[in-house]
């Protein structure tokens, strides 16, 4: 009978051990988004750039522990590209010893020179302005050539055109170089969890000027929908009336919404793991559904996306 009692025991406790040690979602994307939100940006008027602040790059990765990266030989490293307008993050692997800007700049005729060459932009302002005419483009009007210089890839991708900094980007921006595709979940709640947050959301982090009309955050909190709500309450859409910002709002949705909570969903299936969540961003408030494939390359699906609120910004330009 002793022996019942103590089994019964022991078994009590290892369950309540493990119940404390299961994964709480809510609490990871509050820690994560509350860090991200603590890395400011500085701006230098004399050399035009915009830099990180204070980022601790491992700490952050560190918050991403149920996922591992495919290959043994490479690291993670991150690089931010701001300047007065905007501002971004970008987190990519590489070798031990690959030094981004280095690499780069020994492909420039004059590495030192940082007006050698041209950004994407500038590249179609001169071929719009007709100081630049791509090879097999004297017939096309200057919108036409823009494009087949757009569509061409042996144009748009000859680097000899262009600048360190269009170099790096092109670099950060090719897929196979972003550290959110080149990632392994752990084949759990925990695991999916972090690694749709990293894939979706994990450089939403020091966005600054044009920049942050991409911004995208998780909402975990009915307190916050609440307060959503009382704001686009204050600014509902009336077309006869020209305003900057107004909002309208799914009050079905919205009441179900508080009604079930916020919290995000996890579900695991044979067919890969599904993630319910509540996502804001500039344009509104959304419950979305993304599916995350179990197998290589644990691919990201978003399977349901239905609106809350609408947010509709400079609502005057839209008659």
């Amino acid at each position: 009978m002793k022996d019942i009692i103590t089994t019964t025991i022991l078994a009590l406790v290892l369950n309540n051990i493990s119940a404390m040690a299961q994964f709480n979602a809510v609490e990871f994307i509050k820690k994560v988004q509350t860090y991200q939100d603590s890395i400011k940006t500085t701006y230098d008027e004399d050399t035009g750039k915009r830099q990180l602040g204070s980022f601790d790059f491992n700490k952050y990765m560190q918050m991403f522990n149920a996922l591992k990266i495919k290959d043994s030989h490479d690291v993670f490293d991150y690089f931010y590209i701001g300047n007065r307008v905007f501002g971004n993050p970008f987190i990519y692997i590489k070798k031990p010893d690959f030094d981004l800007i280095r690499h780069f700049k020994a492909t420039m005729k004059n590495p030192e020179d940082e007006s050698e060459g041209m950004s994407l932009m500038q590249m179609l302002n001169s071929i719009l302005m007709g100081s630049v005419i791509p090879k097999n483009t004297e017939n096309l009007s200057p919108s036409e050539r823009a494009q087949y210089f757009l569509n061409d890839s042996t144009l748009s991708k000859n680097t000899e055109w262009m600048s360190l900094q269009q170099k790096v980007l092109n670099f950060l921006t090719d897929s196979t170089n972003k550290a959110c595709n080149n990632v392994i979940p752990e084949d759990t709640k925990e695991g999916y969890m972090q690694y749709l947050f990293f894939h979706e959301y994990g450089e939403q982090f020091a966005l600054a000027g044009h920049s942050l009309q991409k911004k995208r955050t998780i909402v975990c909190s009915e307190t916050e929908v609440e307060e959503i709500a009382k704001r686009c309450a204050g600014m509902k859409c009336d077309k006869n009336v020209p305003q900057e910002e107004c909002c309208e709002c799914d009050s079905i949705a919205l009441a179900e919404t508080l009604r079930t909570g916020v919290s995000p969903i996890i579900e695991m299936r044979e067919d890969g793991c599904f993630i319910t969540l509540y996502e804001k961003d500039t344009s509104g408030l959304f419950k979305e559904t993304f599916q995350v494939m179990r197998s290589q390359p644990y691919k990201v699906i978003l399977r349901d996306k239905k609106e809350i609120f609408s947010i509709s910004t400079y609502y005057m330009m839209s008659f």
